[in-house]
């Protein structure tokens, strides 16, 4: 058993709890049954005392209400001796006192009246009973003249629960009537409840212990599944996920998190695989290029004019391969760094207005016309401006390029309660239906006749569409071979 594993704390800890619940829940089990069946016992007693109190009052009632009188009558009581000129009168008091005794079970309990300087008391059988007797009588002192008094008294293996309970005579004062009966029975019912909670309470830890471990074994086996499947993960296979059925809700979060989190570093390596072969492809042409002038320049003398050619021929391809590489790291931070991007509210008339100002000037060198239809209402839209510029200016650049001398580009805005949408229509070739799928993927350019001026490097879209994600949008794409085609930007309004 390992004592720092979870499993073994959680069992600890619910054991913990369980076994103080049931302390806690047995000892108030335990104060409420002595509780009951003390408070039985008294009300028993305090029934007992007054019963007695009233027998006297009707032997005093015939034979006179004089100190002579109340002694026989409370001897009479308690089964002791005594004598009277006018016992022969209580006969039918006697007889209904016998019968009232029996019921009331008062054989077996010492009574004790203590009248005056007078004190009466049942007879004696035994040895036991004189010595509990003495003690009852150290009692009676004690009562109370309003409420009667209770008290337990242990001598030896007697235990006795005592009642002093004073009571008043209309002319011979007040007197008081001690009964003590055994309390060993509720004594050994509660110390047989005590000692079965004794044995109750290990079974049921014992049990709980037992239950606690299959069910931390239950809710931990999505943990052991994620363990086993990180040990199987490498940067080779990054398919496997927790496969986790039936689980609790805080663990199903735990499994979704580690298997998101697989998810992203399975499309990053992705990414970064595919980055690379990309960029590897890419550079390999202008590389092949530089090597291949290189060579055939070196191999004998050229002209002057000759090395200028391969020098300017180089640069172009140095710039190309630093353009795709500044493209290719704007693409991954776009994707993988979210935190570049600082959100701010935009006037979008002013802003976009910009961008056609400036990208109306390059139209302009190429023969082209740019129009825009604006809304005359001012558009608040929250976004990152350099990177929404970026988006419109490849849009628009790219539709310029793809568009013939003498074209048209039309740049249309429209927006709703919830969204704004941006096209950009161009009357260029248009984009064949299998392209469509591909448009957006780095580094797909198509290469078109009267274009080759213009080499792209494919990474201006993937850049555009990126941006958008970023900004809970979209990018819509129609076209039309020979008739253009449209880009619409979807943003979300603030």
């Amino acid at each position: 058993m390992k004592f720092n594993s979870i499993k073994f704390k959680i069992k600890t800890l619910g054991l913990f709890f369980l076994a103080t619940i049931l302390i806690i829940y047995s000892g108030l089990l335990y104060l409420s049954l002595h509780y009951t069946l003390y408070h039985a016992l008294d009300e028993e007693l305090n029934q007992k005392a007054q019963e007695i109190h009233k027998a006297i009052t009707q032997y005093t009632n015939i034979l006179g209400n004089d100190i002579n009188s109340l002694i026989f009558a409370a001897s009479r009581v308690v089964r002791s001796k005594g004598t009277h000129p006018l016992e022969y009168k209580t006969w039918m008091v006697e007889n209904n006192w016998l019968r009232k005794s029996s019921q009331l079970n008062l054989d077996n309990d010492l009574i004790f009246v203590r009248l005056q300087n007078k004190e009466i008391i049942r007879n004696l059988n035994t040895m036991e009973q004189k010595h509990l007797f003495q003690t009852l009588k150290n009692t009676s002192a004690s009562a109370s003249k309003k409420t009667p008094c209770f008290k337990n008294i242990t001598q030896g293996i007697f235990r006795l629960r005592v009642i002093n309970s004073r009571f008043s005579h209309p002319r011979l004062g007040s007197y008081v009537i001690t009964i003590g009966t055994s309390s060993s029975p509720l004594s050994k019912l509660l110390q047989k409840s005590f000692f079965h909670r004794l044995i109750f309470i290990p079974i049921v830890l014992l049990l709980a212990w037992i239950l606690a471990d299959h069910f931390a074994k239950r809710v931990l086996k999505p943990m052991v599944e994620i363990t086993k499947t990180a040990q199987r993960i490498s940067s080779k296979d990054l398919s496997m996920r927790v496969k986790a059925e039936h689980i609790d809700v805080e663990m199903q979060y735990l499994v979704d998190a580690f298997n998101n989190m697989i998810s992203r570093l399975e499309n990053s390596f992705n990414f970064i695989e595919q980055f690379s072969s990309e960029l590897a492809h890419e550079l390999k042409t202008p590389l092949a290029i530089i090597k291949g002038e290189s060579e055939i320049t070196l191999r004998k003398g050229q002209s002057v004019d000759e090395y200028k050619r391969v020098i300017k021929t180089i640069l172009e391809e140095v710039d190309r391969m630093l353009k795709n590489i500044n493209d290719l790291l704007v693409l991954m931070r776009l994707d993988y760094k979210p935190e570049i991007f600082n959100m701010e509210m935009l006037n979008f008339k002013d802003f976009l207005m910009a961008i056609f100002d400036q990208s109306k000037i390059i139209a302009t060198n190429k023969n082209i016309e740019l129009k825009i239809i604006m809304l005359e209402e001012m558009i608040q839209l929250k976004g990152d401006a350099q990177h929404l510029r970026r988006l419109f200016f490849n849009l628009i650049h790219n539709a310029i390029k793809f568009t013939t001398p003498n074209g048209t580009i039309d740049i249309t805005v429209k927006t709703n309660e919830k969204q704004l949408a941006i096209s950009i229509h161009d009357n260029g070739p248009g984009i064949e239906k299998g392209d469509m799928p591909k448009i957006f993927s780095n580094f797909f350019h198509k290469d078109i006749s009267e274009q080759k001026n213009e080499p792209g490097n494919g990474l201006g879209l993937s850049i555009a569409l990126s941006i958008a994600k970023k900004h809970s949008g979209d990018i819509k794409v129609t076209s039309e071979l020979k008739k253009g085609s449209t880009f619409t930007v979807i943003l979300p309004l603030a």
